[in-house]
């Protein structure tokens, strides 16, 4: 159930919702996400991640949440 959830929230179309809900959404499914990296990761959803935090939408306050939770798992 894990992998299919998290395969859903890899796929999810960003660029199809408004610019300004683009964050909190990408910020929810990234949540969501290294939730589900501790019980099923694969080279998808770490792309994903890696990506997300490399990439220009994040502020860096959020990125650090990420990383954050991150290293709690």
């Amino acid at each position: 159930m894990a992998g299919k959830i998290g395969a859903a929230l890899v796929s999810f179309d960003l660029m199809s919702v408004r610019e300004t809900m683009r964050k909190p959404i990408l910020l929810d499914i990234l949540r969501v996400l290294c939730s589900i990296r501790t019980r099923h990761t694969n080279a998808v959803i770490e792309g994903f991640i890696s990506n997300a935090l490399t990439g220009g939408v994040l502020p860096k306050r959020a990125k650090k949440q990420i990383e954050d939770l991150l290293e709690q798992a």
